[in-house]
């Protein structure tokens, strides 16, 4: 008797500890809504798994955002230099661009900076601007200036402003699967 109570206190824990319920979070990250859903194991570890899920989007954002000043890209598109050298996550998102910008034969262009701030998306009034701004800025475009060297060095006139926002949210979607892998 007491030998069955155990096990079926065992398989009691057991059951508990992995869950088919969902643990759902939302919050707003990178100018949009994320939400985050786990199953499969305790709450405990489903809640843990979010948040460092959220942590990860965050940083990204941080990393990347060109909505923010001081942060890396900020400093990549505000640098008075030719050359710069980056750290290795930043490179990699720029040979992605750079692999996106051969396959699309230049149709994805990240570096619009400049042209997103003619438009004024990231100043929070986007207005059209008249030709002239319009034919100014496409003058101060183009991956086609941009050149990446060994040693993670990016090379691109200082009045080339580059824009990741059309790849990062992809990009921490992969990141967030990988780390959700991890905690099973």
């Amino acid at each position: 008797m007491g030998k069955n109570f155990l096990y079926i206190l065992f398989l009691i824990g057991l059951l508990s500890c992995s869950s088919d319920e969902a643990v759902k979070r939302t919050t707003i990250i990178m100018g949009s809504t994320v939400e985050i859903q786990v199953r499969g194991v305790n709450s405990v570890t489903a809640n843990r798994a979010i948040t460092a899920s959220f942590e990860e989007v965050k940083r990204l954002d941080t990393l990347f955002s060109t909505y923010m000043t001081g942060n890396p890209m900020w400093k990549l598109n505000n640098t008075e230099a030719d050359e710069i050298i980056v750290d290795a996550e930043m490179f990699f998102m720029l040979k992605k661009c750079d692999e996106l910008w051969h396959l699309t034969e230049g149709a994805f262009d990240p570096a619009i900076g400049n042209l997103i701030d003619v438009i004024g998306f990231e100043k929070g009034s986007p207005q059209l601007p008249t030709d002239k701004q319009i034919k100014d800025a496409l003058n101060l475009i183009g991956w086609k200036n941009v050149q990446l060297k060994e040693g993670n060095v990016l090379v691109k006139p200082k009045n080339i402003k580059l824009s990741f926002n059309a790849i990062v949210p992809g990009y921490a979607a992969d990141k967030v699967a990988n780390l959700l892998s991890n905690f099973g």
